[in-house]
C-alpha cells in the first residue's frame, strides 16, 4: 500500500470530489468531520452527487477516520479497494468509513472493499459506522477488521448518547461479509439488524453466536463471533445449490 497519510478523507457530492478533511472527537459526541479546501487527488475514484464509485482505491491514514460521506452517499464499488487506520492513541476513536448519518454500498461480485482499524489502545474501534442513520450493504464482498480496541465493532449503526428516530438499521440484502471485532463483528441498536435474502435465496451466517441461516428475512441486534479467531461471514447462496449439496440451514 501507498503511504500512510496524517488526515482524513471528506467527500463533497457538490462536486463530486475528496477534500482533505479535519475528524476530530467531541466529548460525548459523534465523529465529526469538515471540509477542507485542499482536494485530494486520485485517478481511482469519482463521485456524482450523492453517488461515490471507489476503483482500485487505497487510502491509509493515521487520523481518526480515513473516509466520511454525507447522509445519503452510495458508495459503489469497482474493483479491489482497501481504507485503513493505524491509530495507537490512548484515546483514539476510530471510525474508518463514517457517515454521519446514512450511506448504502453496492457492488458487483467481483468488487471488493477492505476496510482495517488497527487501533490496540483505543477507546473505540469501527470500520463501518453510519452514526445517527442507517445502513444498507447491497452487493461486493466486504472485508472488515476492527482490531482489538476497548470497545469495537467492525460493522456498526446507531447512536451512542442520543436516540434518532428511524435510524440505527443496518439491511444486509447482497454480497458478502467478512467481519471480526472484539466485541461484536455487526451490531445495530435496538435489535435493528436485518439480513434480507434476496427471492429464492438463502442467508448463510457463519461463526455467529446468534443466528446461522434462513430463506426467510431475519433481525436482531447483534452477530457476534462464536470463536474469537475467526471472522463472522454473511452470504447469500440459492436455494437449489443448498439442497443439492445437502447442507442446512
Amino acid at each position: 500500500m501507498e503511504k500512510t497519510e496524517k488526515y482524513s478523507l471528506f467527500y463533497c457530492p457538490e462536486d463530486g470530489k475528496l477534500h482533505i478533511s479535519d475528524a476530530c472527537t467531541e466529548e460525548n459526541e459523534s465523529l465529526v468531520g469538515s471540509m477542507g479546501e485542499e482536494i485530494y487527488q486520485s485517478q481511482n475514484y469519482y463521485g456524482e452527487g450523492k453517488k461515490l464509485t471507489l476503483s482500485d482505491f487505497h487510502f491509509q491514514t493515521t487520523a481518526d477516520i480515513a473516509l466520511i460521506v454525507p447522509n445519503g452517499t452510495i458508495i459503489a464499488l469497482e474493483g479491489k479497494n482497501e481504507l485503513k487506520v493505524i491509530n495507537d492513541r490512548e484515546r483514539a476513536n476510530a471510525a474508518v468509513l463514517y457517515s454521519n448519518g446514512s450511506m448504502t454500498i453496492t457492488g458487483d461480485a467481483e468488487a471488493e472493499l477492505r476496510i482495517l482499524a488497527e487501533t490496540a489502545q483505543g477507546l473505540w474501534s469501527r470500520c463501518i459506522c453510519a452514526r445517527f442513520g442507517n445502513l444498507s450493504i447491497e452487493g461486493g464482498t466486504i472485508c472488515a477488521t476492527a482490531g482489538s480496541a476497548g470497545k469495537c465493532g467492525a460493522i456498526y449503526a446507531g447512536g451512542r448518547f442520543r436516540k434518532v428516530p428511524d435510524t440505527g438499521q443496518i439491511r444486509i440484502s447482497g454480497g458478502k461479509i467478512i467481519a471480526s471485532a472484539k466485541t461484536n463483528a455487526i451490531r445495530a441498536s435496538e435489535g435493528k439488524l436485518y439480513l434480507e435474502p434476496p427471492k429464492n435465496f438463502c442467508s448463510v451466517v457463519n461463526n455467529a453466536r446468534e443466528y446461522r441461516g434462513s430463506s426467510l428475512p431475519w433481525n436482531g441486534e447483534t452477530l457476534t463471533q462464536e470463536k474469537a479467531d475467526e471472522p463472522v461471514m454473511v452470504l447469500f447462496e440459492p436455494e437449489s445449490v443448498l439442497s443439492e449439496t445437502g447442507r442446512t440451514i
